[in-house]
């Protein structure tokens, strides 16, 4: 199986919520909604996510 790598998008939210909860930064979904628009709309940065894929994924690109 392969992993898909893609730009993030609110609906990733609750997950990067908990994640970030895990690494000892504690956030709520709806401040990682509002984190995500600020990636979103800088040009200089990126936020990705990985998620299990098929055997025969690609990289999905914005």
């Amino acid at each position: 199986m392969t992993t898909v790598i893609r730009q993030a998008e609110v609906g990733d939210a609750p997950r990067i919520a908990v994640l970030l909860g895990q690494l000892g930064y504690p956030a709520r979904a709806d401040e990682v909604v509002v984190r995500i628009g600020h990636w979103l709309a800088d040009s200089h940065s990126a936020l990705l996510v990985a998620e299990p894929g098929s055997p025969s994924a690609t990289v999905r690109r914005a």
